[in-house]
């Protein structure tokens, strides 16, 4: 009996021993997968946690895409919808596109119609539920104001007279100066605002008029020509100062090549010319964004309040000068509510320094507007004519290009940006992968730790002053060195092999960035003395000034220097420390 049950304990035993073997064995072979699920699941979350602190965003598309990517007519609509349905799952909560006045009051005046040339696209944006915001392109005339008219009118705006300017193009675009170009520009803003906002109600995020071919808050610049020199501008101009007290003098004739040095013999002239240009284009942005606001069909949006917004391409440069920049008067406008901050972070054709992007948000974010940054993705995600990302060959290419695109993103947030755009991408997934993973985006005011100050108008005293390429001035490094793989067009062909063409004025204020971007986590950039008095100047633990000796002497001499003087030297700097950097290389020289 003992031996018996001495068996049965030993046959127990065994099958206790089998059991945890077996158990053991199923164990090490499910725990990889339960760790790879446990990692797949903490990726999901922190995903889910970036997207969450990630500013809102917005993707474009643009109606000659729409007629380009989805042609096909019998399933075009149907892959717009799967196109939108892409964007909204990947995180994007609008899409921006634009209604141009030459495709929309095509055949008679009053005959607006938001519907045809497959602007119902937009029909698709609202049923899935994203918000638009619409851009009225009035850069070209309808058919209906025939070439004839347009040339014996002189509705069109005008070059500069400069006599190295005679056998450089110009396109054809409305001078806002002509009273009849005016009054059938302002008629069109009116009507089509009040159709769009009657039909899409709250569906409707913004309404941004613009007269420039590139949507930006700007006069139209091509061939380096300044603008607008037509008949009923410069009519304007001599009325204009008139009503200064001021004896009426010509509008300086603007060369169509480099500047490259402040033109000081006739600068009474010049800057007289450029602040006339400045304020009046200013005005009209402004006065149409006021059409937005008073032709928004309230009743069909109740709950919500007009929305105007604006464009404004890169600033801080030696293009400035040309462009003209209009940020510093319209940001202050109660009409104007969204300010989109646009830049390739190429502005010369080279790669420049995604700082910019950083310098640019931050000086708009103190103005207290929605602050977007507007990403351009077609040099380095081309698309081809059917809508599909192109194979792109040279990988070390892709990865640069993508690596500028995400820091230039990441300089937005780190500056508190409210809202990223993506433009021309026609896959809306791969923007996931181009988002940066720090998401912090909350800058106030009264958190800065650091103040720069740089009148935006001592820009005006140079045009395309570039290293290594113009104006005698030194070669300047990429950014990074991978940068120099990167393409380049315009005049960034010219430099030298394995530099980029940086502009020359702007590059030290990216520099002083930068530099104090290593101790201080919070900067404010100020382009406007007006805007020092309103800062908390007194929390703030750094205040620089960057001087450029050019024509920062005793007196600054450039368009509205001598006020921006006055307020800084006999207000601002008697209450304020302010450290001094000067600069002078490859400017005064």
């Amino acid at each position: 009996m003992a031996s018996l049950v001495r068996i049965s304990w030993l046959i127990a035993l065994f099958a206790l021993v089998i059991l945890n073997c077996m158990l053991l064995t199923s164990y090490l072979s499910t725990q990889p997968i339960m760790n790879m699920v446990a990692l797949q699941k903490s990726q999901v979350n922190e995903t889910a946690e970036i997207a969450k602190n990630r500013p809102d965003m917005y993707l474009t598309l643009w109606l000659h895409q729409v007629h380009k990517w989805f042609r096909d007519k019998t399933e075009g609509k149907e892959k717009v919808r799967a196109f939108i349905q892409e964007a909204k799952a990947s995180g994007f909560s609008a899409i921006m596109t634009n209604v141009p006045w030459a495709w929309t009051e095509r055949e008679e005046q009053n005959d607006i119609r938001i519907d045809t040339f497959d602007k119902d696209f937009m029909d698709v944006v609202c049923e899935e539920r994203l918000k638009l915001h619409i851009v009225l392109g009035l850069n070209e005339f309808p058919p209906w104001v025939s070439a004839q008219r347009i040339d014996s009118q002189n509705y069109s705006e005008k070059g500069s007279r400069h006599q190295n300017c005679a056998k450089r193009d110009s396109i054809p675009s409305p001078a806002l100066a002509h009273p009849e170009v005016w009054d059938l520009i302002s008629n069109f803003v009116s009507k089509v605002t009040w159709k769009l906002t009657t039909k899409y109600g709250d569906c409707i995020e913004s309404i941004s008029p613009t007269v420039n071919n590139e949507f930006e808050t700007r006069y139209t610049q091509e061939f380096d020509k300044m603008r607008d020199y037509s008949f009923h501008s410069l009519e304007t101009y001599r009325r204009w100062q008139e009503s200064k007290g001021l004896k009426p003098i010509d509008a300086f004739d603007y060369p169509c090549e480099p500047v490259c040095r402040p033109i000081v013999d006739q600068s009474e002239s010049l800057h007289l010319w450029l602040m006339f240009r400045q304020e009046f284009l200013a005005k009209k942005y402004e006065a149409l964004c006021f059409l937005v606001h008073t032709e928004w069909n309230l009743e069909r949006n109740q709950g919500t309040t007009p929305s105007c917004l604006l464009h404004f391409g890169e600033f801080f440069a030696t293009t400035d000068v040309l462009n003209s920049n209009l940020l510093f008067y319209l940001a202050r406008s109660p009409v104007v509510d969204h300010v989109v901050m646009d830049s390739n972070m190429a502005l010369l054709g080279a790669p420049s320094s995604p700082s910019i992007v950083g310098v640019m948000v931050s000086t708009a974010k103190a103005y207290g507007k929605t602050v977007h940054y507007e990403a351009a993705t077609e040099r380095v995600l081309p698309c081809t004519d059917d809508g599909k990302l192109q194979q792109v060959q040279n990988i070390s290419i892709l990865k640069a290009g993508a690596h500028l695109l995400q820091e230039g993103l990441q300089s937005a947030i780190d500056a508190g940006v409210d809202c990223l755009g993506i433009t021309n991408l026609c896959a809306p997934k791969a923007a996931v992968d181009m988002m940066p993973r720090k998401t912090r985006h909350s800058v106030a005011l009264d958190g800065l730790v650091a103040v720069i100050y740089v009148p935006y108008g001592v820009f005006y005293s140079w045009s395309f002053v570039m290293g290594g390429t113009t104006c005698g001035a030194s070669p300047t490094d990429c950014w990074l060195p991978e940068f120099a793989k990167l393409p380049v067009f315009g005049r960034a062909r010219n430099s030298p092999r394995g530099t980029c063409g940086r502009d020359m004025a702007q590059l030290p204020l990216l520099k002083l960035w930068e530099e104090l971007g290593k101790h201080h986590d919070r900067i404010q950039v100020v382009g406007d003395a007006n805007m020092l008095v309103k800062l908390p100047l007194a929390q703030v633990s750094k205040r620089v000034f960057l001087r450029y000796l050019c024509v920062m002497r005793e007196k600054w001499d450039f368009p509205g220097g001598l006020q921006q003087q006055r307020i800084f030297e006999d207000t601002v700097r008697k209450q304020f420390y302010f450290e001094e950097i000067s600069v002078s290389q490859d400017l005064c020289n």
